[in-house]
């Protein structure tokens, strides 16, 4: 099933090195809810909404990974949780990226590691 920006209704974004923002889907476009509610500027969030829906899984590097530091992913650089317009949770942590620059290493779910 192909998830479409629209069907995205909440979006939390978390880095180490700045305080967690989450942006909601309201009536008439995206508001912030965390870290204070105002106004967003919906054509940022949309552009957020069109990227986490068309992530892609390259390929799976570990079903069962024993230690994530390899990967960057017991410290993650980046966590990204977005929650469909049915309540389904999605939570990517990124890590760093892979030696072809092309992909980075994360975590979907908290399952197997993956190349996105």
């Amino acid at each position: 099933e192909t998830l479409t920006p629209d069907a995205i209704a909440r979006v939390t974004i978390e880095r180490p090195d700045a305080q967690t923002i989450e942006g909601v889907r309201a009536e008439g476009g995206w508001a912030i809810a965390r870290p204070h509610e105002l106004a967003a500027a919906d054509p940022a969030w949309n552009r957020v909404a069109s990227t986490l829906s068309g992530l892609k899984i390259e390929r799976t590097i570990e079903e069962a990974p024993e230690d994530l530091s390899v990967y960057e992913l017991a410290d993650p650089r980046l966590r990204i949780a977005y929650f469909s317009q049915d309540g389904a949770e999605h939570a990517f942590a990124f890590g760093v990226a892979d030696p072809t620059q092309r992909y980075r290493f994360a975590s979907v779910n908290d399952g197997p590691v993956v190349l996105i």
